[in-house]
């Protein structure tokens, strides 16, 4: 009412002097406490209630979907070997060797001796014939070992053959040039030849060596096989023969 002091008496008071005053002005909120809002954010979210369960159908196996093998049980344990000592594996057995092949059968055959010297004559040389020794014909197995030549053989298991002839040229015949000739014959039909020239060694005398391959003495049916030697020139004797028989397994 301080509008009314000062105005003389029956003055009117304007229409301003009565019109409401204006309400007093709110007080600004307080800035909120953002550590504090940020506790009560994540309170609240813990807090909030889990959505509930959709009503979506389980998933359904495949149709073509094999059930799982059942587990297999544990194989036993295997007992120790006789004698094996506890809390060490036993050593595996060891397969036996195989063998050679089937021409182990024979006696295996003496080494060949050392060749001795041709006595020297004061006689002068001249020519004459030179002398052949007995053909040495041997088997040789699988590991090569030469066994002695059987007097029977079975088809099909055939060997190889090693022979051997000694040539002497004697002390009173003069030096000549001479090839000796293998040849092998299984029956009537001629299977192999082979020819080497003799080079008489400063003793006076040479093993001459044929390798005989199985395949050349082989024969389905029964046959006598027979291997000469023979000196290209004069010779006493002047051949040497050996022979033996191959018969069917039956």
């Amino acid at each position: 009412m301080s509008c009314l002091v000062g105005l003389p008496l029956g003055a009117s008071l304007p229409a301003a002097a009565f019109a409401a005053e204006p309400p007093p002005a709110k007080p600004a909120p307080a800035a909120p406490d953002k550590g504090k809002t940020a506790e009560e954010t994540l309170d609240s979210v813990l807090e909030r209630p889990t959505a509930p369960p959709t009503d979506a159908p389980p998933v359904q196996p495949a149709a073509d979907a094999k059930p799982a093998a059942p587990a297999k049980p544990a194989a036993p344990a295997k007992p120790e070997a006789p004698g094996a000592q506890p809390g060490k594996a036993a050593k595996p057995e060891q397969p036996p060797p195989p063998p050679t092949d089937d021409n182990d059968t024979t006696t295996e055959a003496a080494r060949p001796k050392a060749l001795e010297a041709v006595a020297v004559q004061a006689k002068p040389r001249v020519p004459g014939p030179y002398e052949l020794g007995n053909l040495d014909c041997r088997v040789l197995d699988g590991a090569g070992i030469e066994r002695l030549l059987p007097k029977k053989m079975i088809a099909g298991e055939e060997p190889d053959l090693l022979c051997r002839i000694l040539v002497t040229q004697p002390a009173t015949v003069a030096t000549a040039s001479h090839t000796l000739t293998l040849t092998v014959a299984v029956g009537k039909r001629p299977t192999y030849e082979q020819k080497r020239p003799v080079r008489v060694s400063s003793v006076g005398r040479r093993a001459i060596v044929f390798i005989v391959p199985a395949d050349r003495i082989s024969s389905e049916d029964a046959a006598t096989v027979t291997l000469h030697a023979t000196l290209s020139a004069l010779a006493k004797p002047p051949t040497r023969e050996v022979s033996f028989v191959v018969e069917p397994a039956d």
